[in-house]
Formats: structure tokens, sequence, C-alpha cells
């Protein structure tokens, strides 16, 4: 039907026959089917204005068509890929937060109590604050999934799992975990006079503990402010 200036207007029932196509063209993601139907039914109003010959079978075969031969594969990657890299500089900037004011004074009581355990109880000390560590990121990590599965039970949301990518405790920094607990060596040989290697083993130990406590705190506030800011529309259980 078309408005009062002469422009199509999708009725209700064709917006959620969209919705139902994007479903049959294998587009699972909650948030994605909205924003793909907003797409589509924009081209096909817009197609519609312009040739009113045009019904919206044909309008939405029209719009279908200009998309590559894969459908909607490369548009559901490219969302993919936005959202991921935003995630990555999102949570990258409250890591570095940590190094400025007035975070980085926590970030400097971590690394004086590290270096200080590390110095007085060598590879030892060294282990029982990772096997800590461990633990507050395991604790972090279950309240942050526990808090996004009360969120969407079934995690059918783009913007969720690519932040669930964006803070997994991924393979690189495992390895650099365990190249510092090589630095301090297994057995007695650690000095307390070994300055360097006391200070980079705690300086990744400060890491591990900033990185859980940004887990456990700043990265689901991060997640928050982002659904009431963009998708309020998802009705989304949010806190």
């Amino acid at each position: 039907m078309k408005n009062s200036g002469g422009t199509v207007v999708l009725s209700e029932k064709q917006i959620q026959s969209l919705f139902e196509f994007v479903k049959v063209h294998h587009v699972k993601q909650v948030d994605v089917q909205h924003e793909l139907v907003d797409h589509l039914a924009s081209a096909i109003e817009d197609e519609m204005t312009i040739d009113s010959s045009l019904n919206f079978d044909s309008a939405l075969a029209l719009v279908h068509s200009r998309f590559p031969a894969t459908g909607f594969f490369h548009f559901v990657s490219q969302k993919q890929e936005t959202l991921n890299k935003y995630w990555d500089t999102k949570l990258l900037k409250i890591m570095s937060s940590y190094y400025k004011l007035p975070n980085i004074i926590l970030s400097i009581v971590i690394f004086i109590g590290a270096f200080a355990t590390i110095y007085n109880f060598g590879q030892s000390g060294f282990i029982t604050l990772f096997i800590l560590g461990a633990l507050l990121l395991l604790l972090a990590n279950y309240r942050t999934n526990k808090y996004i599965n009360s969120v969407a039970q079934n995690n059918a949301f783009l913007v969720l799992s690519a932040f669930k990518k964006a803070i997994r405790f991924n393979e690189s920094s495992t390895g650099i975990i365990i190249f510092a607990m090589f630095l301090v060596d297994y057995g007695e040989n650690l000095s307390s006079d070994d300055y360097i290697k006391i200070g980079i083993a705690a300086l990744i130990i400060t890491w591990y503990f900033i990185w859980a406590h940004a887990v456990m705190t700043h990265f689901p506030n991060a997640l928050i402010y982002e659904l009431k800011a963009k998708y309020k529309h998802l009705k989304l259980k949010i806190a």
C-alpha cells in the first residue's frame, strides 16, 4: 500500500513473509534476520514506488536477484567480520584502559604483588599465581556465559557469538602463559637477582589477572551497553 506521499509501505504481513524468506535461505541469526529484512523491505518499497506495476513477489525476486549466487551468505559473512572487528577493537580499548588512570592503579598493585610473590617463592610462587588466575578466569567466563544465556537461551544472535569469540581465552594467550612458566625455570635455578625474568613473569601474571577482571566486569558492561543502544528491538532480556 501507499502512504499519503505516494511511497509504498509494506504491510506487517509482508514484513513477516520477509522473515520467513530469509529463514528459508539459511539466515539463522535473529539479529542478522532483522537487519536483512530491513534492507530487503527498504529496497522492495523503493522498487514498488518507482514501478507501480510490480507486486510484492516480483519486487522481492528483483531485489533478491541482485545478491550474489551464494544468496545471503556474503551478507552474513560481512556482518560477522564487521562484528568480530568491532568487538576485538572494543575489548582491546578496554584492556588498554588498565594502563591509564584510574585502572592503572589496580594493574600496579597486581604487578607489585606478583613480583613480590615470585621474588620470594620462585617457581612455586608463579605456579600458585597461575592457578589462582586460572580459577578467577574460569569464574569470570562462567558468569559472563551465564549472563549471555540469560539474555538468549539459544544464543542465536551474531552479536552474542561475536562477543563470546572475542573474549575466548585462545591458544596464543595460553602460549604466552606457558612461556612465562619456563622463564621462571622449573627446579631451583631461579635466583632472587633475576629481576628481568621475575619482572617479565610478573607482567604476564598481571595481564592474566586484569584479563580475568575485565571478563568479569568491563566486558559484560560493554555488552549490556551495546544491547541497550542498538538491539532493543530484539526484545532481549537485558539486565
